[in-house]
């Protein structure tokens, strides 16, 4: 729930110092205005910002342009915000260019828990104290930076060090908050319970119902008075605005008082009226009609909308069940084609094997083939026969 605050409770709570407690929540609604130091670019250009809820989404808002390499934007007017509780943004600093397109300078994304206090002195905060293309952001409670933003060669004390939430040792840099902190009780006060708050809340919702309530009947009394001031003018016996003034008549606009307004509310209608009162209410049962119609076609819509939905989500648990046993049918596949591989690999090993078995038969044959006729010459004689050893 926003609410607005007026210009004098939020000038109060600028001057005093922000306390960096750990319950302290910074928003996107607490941003008031956005300066940026040191921006130096290439080439000639003004200067403008766009400000993101996320880095890929449309900019909700874009500042002026303002040629400075300290531009000091107007205030930020978040009035159309849909999202005012966030607490991150993204910041892109442009450089506005005639000839060419826009190129981007520098590109934030701002958490605002993790912001350092400056103070809320804006004299205090000088462009030498940061280093280039270093923004601050003017928030409800003062001024704050990126870490990152400040100057660590800075030869004389910075005027705001003594608000900076930063702890600063050999290795790093960090930003802390406090739990807890002793204030004098004059200074402080209960918060809201859960019952203030709700009845807070109730009084806003009636406050806004009665204001609904008095927009309609002024609008019922604005169109009473016009159908008066039509009667008025399109009746021929009706007297002239001077003597309607001089009889105190109703249908002049300078005696439109309360009495005036509740006799109209309570007199008989006239004829224009009552014409006028018939064709609204002819108007008024076409488009009942119509409401009914479109109810009906919308009905059925919703039907059928919900009959897609139900295949919708049946196809979906088909296409699950399906997606599974593919997984499946692929993690078995998978195995019975390693299977394979590793039987492929087994035969061309036996296949070498048995290769090798094989010539060292045929050489084993051979040579037993050389020793047989060693130990059993054959001999031809002349009449073309064969001895073996003689016989």
């Amino acid at each position: 729930m926003n609410l607005s605050l007026s210009d004098s409770f939020t000038d109060q709570q600028r001057c005093r110092p922000w306390i960096p407690l750990l319950t302290q929540q910074l928003r996107l609604r607490h941003l008031r205005q956005i300066t940026a130091y040191n921006v130096i670019a290439e080439g000639s250009g003004q200067f403008y910002y766009t400000l993101h809820l996320t880095s890929m989404s449309a900019p909700f808002y874009t500042s002026e342009e303002i040629d400075s390499p300290n531009p000091k934007w107007s205030e930020v007017d978040l009035s159309s915000v849909p999202s005012l509780s966030a607490t991150a943004c993204v910041l892109r600093i442009w450089q506005a260019r005639d000839s060419e397109m826009d190129k981007i300078i520098l590109t934030w994304g701002i958490h605002f828990s993790g912001l350092v206090y400056l103070g809320n002195k804006l004299s205090d905060v000088q462009p030498s104290s940061f280093k280039d293309k270093a923004v601050i952001l003017h928030l409800h409670a003062g001024l704050f930076t990126g870490i990152v933003a400040l100057r660590n060669d800075v030869q004389n004390d910075i005027p705001f060090i003594d608000h900076l939430n930063i702890i600063s040792t050999e290795n790093d840099t960090k930003i802390y908050r406090t739990l807890t902190i002793k204030l004098p009780r004059s200074e402080t006060k209960k918060s809201y319970c859960a019952e203030k708050l709700r009845r807070l809340q109730s009084l806003q919702i009636s406050i806004k119902n009665k204001l609904f309530d008095v927009e309609l009947i002024k609008n019922k009394i604005n169109h009473i008075s016009g159908l008066c001031m039509l009667d008025h003018t399109d009746s021929p016996e009706s007297p002239s605005p001077s003597t309607s003034s001089n009889s105190g008549s109703r249908y002049t606009s300078q005696l439109l008082t309360m009495t005036s307004l509740n006799k109209m509310l309570q007199e008989k209608p006239t004829k224009v009226q009552r014409k006028e009162i018939v064709r609204i209410k002819k108007e008024i049962e076409d488009v009942k009609f119509k409401v009914k119609l479109l109810s009906q076609e919308r009905d059925r819509k919703q039907i059928y909308i919900r009959q897609l939905k139900q295949k919708y989500m049946k196809f979906c648990d088909d296409n699950e069940e399906l997606d599974s046993q593919l997984m499946e049918d692929y993690r078995n596949l998978s195995k019975e084609t390693e299977k394979l591989r590793e039987c492929k690999r087994e035969q061309i090993h036996h296949r070498e094997i048995l290769l090798e078995y094989t010539a060292q038969l045929h050489h084993r044959r051979r040579q037993l083939m050389a020793q047989l006729l060693e130990l059993y010459p054959i001999e031809c004689t002349n009449d073309q026969k064969y001895k073996i050893n003689g016989v």
